[in-house]
């Protein structure tokens, strides 16, 4: 029998989640310090060895795990959640220790650019955390061209929705995309919510004092810290506005909240490294969900109203 291209489209899908994910998570027994059996299990890759094996999550007796074959069935349900033809999808992977899978589904680059050029415009984009220890959660996020900032915007009601882990799982992929039809109807609040921002202004200064009050008894080095921390902010706020060929140059004094807040989340993702070298994919995910993300959200969304 011929393979169909949805098909062929879901062994694409398939093979990239497995070339990511090329382990399972087993649960395993765990022991007191007399080495006495506990009711407790802990979870465990199954390509790893010793102390970095283990995912950190204490799960009861009865938990099932979900598997690399779970995700690949979610990447491949969302994949038919956009209204874009399905080999013009891309799946980002990354594995996030200590919590599990990362995947983002969002329309092609180049399908992108066909329709829209290389305008700030912003797409849709799901982002899935299969987290050990925890549902399934999927968020109707967004990916923005000018400053390639992967983004959630988690004051936007209804924009998240949890999956359902049964054991018959994988055998309801037509409702699996019943539901990412039903969270994609959701990016036109999104949109909204972004038009909106943009259409609110404030002086750079006033967003950047809120969002990082100065501490006089900070120490030196943190203040320096602080500074280029913000230093490198205002430089990705005007470096935007120049790709883009924005006539207001230089002017800090009357910025959107959408600029500022795509220059404090963008800084997180891109600038803002951590003590390991991740990769941009592993930093991006680790960028939103990270706390200052959302602090720069709920600010722009306390300063619009």
């Amino acid at each position: 029998m011929a393979v169909t291209k949805r098909e062929l489209m879901n062994d694409k899908i398939a093979t990239t989640v497995g070339e990511a994910f090329p382990f399972e998570v087993a649960k395993m027994p765990l022991f007191g310090p007399d080495n006495h059996r506990t009711p407790h299990f802990g979870l465990c890759r199954d390509d790893r060895t010793g102390e970095d094996a283990w995912c950190r999550v204490t799960v009861k007796k009865n938990y099932v795990p979900h598997s690399t074959e779970d995700v690949k069935h979610i990447a491949s349900a969302a994949a038919y959640g956009f209204d874009v033809p399905l080999d013009e999808v891309d799946v980002t992977c990354s594995w996030r220790d200590g919590k599990g899978h990362r995947v983002s589904i969002k329309p092609s680059k180049a399908h992108r650019r066909n329709i829209y050029g290389k305008a700030d415009n912003i797409f849709p984009q799901f982002i899935v955390s299969a987290d050990y220890g925890g549902s399934l959660k999927a968020d109707c996020g967004m990916f923005r061209d000018a400053c390639k900032n992967m983004q959630m915007i988690r004051k936007v009601e209804g924009s998240s929705i949890r999956l359902c882990h049964t054991k018959d799982f994988r055998e309801n992929f037509d409702a699996t995309v019943s539901d990412f039809l039903h969270l994609a109807a959701k990016y036109d609040s999104v949109v909204e919510a972004s038009r909106m921002l943009a259409s609110r202004r404030v002086a750079m200064a006033d967003f950047i004092s809120e969002l990082y009050p100065v501490d006089e008894s900070d120490t030196k080095g943190k203040k320096t810290r602080n500074v280029k921390k913000v230093q490198s902010i205002i430089t990705r706020l005007l470096r935007e506005r120049e790709s883009l060929g924005d006539q207001v140059g230089n002017d800090l004094k009357s910025v959107s909240l959408w600029e500022a807040v795509n220059a404090v989340t963008g800084y997180v993702q891109h600038d803002k490294r951590s003590s390991r070298n991740l990769g941009t994919d592993a930093e991006s995910f680790l960028a939103v969900e990270d706390k200052e993300s959302d602090a720069a959200w709920n600010l722009a969304f306390a300063m619009a109203s």
